[in-house]
């Protein structure tokens, strides 16, 4: 589910955080999840300040547009993400500006070490389902 910019995770240049900032990041995502189940969706997508797709609660976002893969810029706040750099480094995607709202033939996934996990819909919008999610994501290994 795609959130408002003033309810977003904020990131960007990591810092370590005392145990009261970590719980407080913590309880941050947490709400998020929290929201996106209660609209009926199982995961959650967080908007940069500026109202750009920056990332998942717990992965990076892949967006396949006209046969191309792209993913949010790390100035989003998205963090940097395993698999987000191989497939930057192997020169299968590439990092865009990506509005909230999908265009028709758009196939989104959500990606991080553990996994790849197409998504059926954001908010409103039904998107593509990728044939071969974990496929794309062996590929990256």
């Amino acid at each position: 589910m795609a959130l408002a910019p003033d309810q977003e995770v904020r990131g960007g240049a990591a810092a370590q955080l005392t145990a009261a900032g970590q719980q407080q990041c913590l309880i941050r995502a947490s709400a998020v999840c929290l929201e996106a189940r209660s609209a009926g969706a199982d995961k959650a997508l967080l908007l940069s300040s500026g109202g750009e797709l920056c990332c998942g609660t717990t992965a990076n976002l892949l967006i396949q547009r006209q046969g191309q893969w792209l993913t949010p810029k790390l100035g989003s706040g998205c963090l940097p993400g395993v698999m987000r750099a191989q497939l930057l480094e192997r020169g299968l995607g590439k990092e865009a500006d990506l509005s909230p709202e999908p265009q028709p033939g758009d196939a989104w996934l959500l990606i991080n070490s553990l996994g790849c996990r197409p998504l059926s819909r954001v908010d409103e919008h039904p998107l593509e389902l990728h044939p071969n999610a974990e496929g794309l994501w062996r590929s990256l290994l």
